[in-house]
């Protein structure tokens, strides 16, 4: 690795700056999004997710974590759809025990686990909480190529139709 003094000395270099690494947090997500001013002028039902699907891919996901448990301490990701190169059909998890007992896709990776918090994490004791607190969560998670992504949305639109809800991908 080149250290800034080394990287400073290239000749087309003008300037070096280093830079701490950003730490994604949940603390400002609602404000951000202005969801408080959006839930204000909304309609007077809550803006929950309850009865909503809400469905992601991506890669990096833990359905165990915290923020995916409802008020009893049960997972709200009712269905998880694992793609990997070395097997040409997806891993599909319909069960709370089949759910529970898989841990991540990639435990170098929580970038799934952190979206999914943004849109529907409902562990509220930090304010870190996400949009839809109350939705069920399908999550698809593979190494993102198209065909894999396509058929996520595929399965979390199936899923939705099948239990008569509306899907948010």
């Amino acid at each position: 690795m080149v250290s800034d003094d080394e990287l400073a000395d290239y000749p087309h270099v003008v300037r070096v700056e280093s830079q701490p690494s950003a730490t994604p947090v949940m603390d400002c997500a609602r404000t951000f999004c202005n969801l408080p001013l959006a839930i204000a002028d909304a309609t007077p039902l809550p803006l929950t997710g309850k009865n909503v699907v809400t469905g992601f891919c991506d890669i990096g996901f833990d359905p165990a974590h915290i923020n995916f448990l409802d008020k009893d301490g049960n997972t709200r990701v009712r269905k998880v759809v694992q793609y990997t190169l070395e097997h040409p059909h997806p891993l599909v998890m319909n069960t709370q025990d089949e759910i529970m007992g898989w841990r991540t896709d990639n435990p170098d990776e929580t970038h799934a686990t952190h979206v999914c918090g943004i849109m529907s994490g409902s562990f509220d004791t930090n304010n870190y909480h996400g949009i839809a607190t109350e939705a069920d969560i399908v999550a698809t998670v593979s190494p993102l190529y198209d065909a894999y992504l396509l058929d996520g949305c595929e399965q979390i639109i199936d899923y939705a139709h099948e239990k008569g809800k509306p899907a948010v991908i």
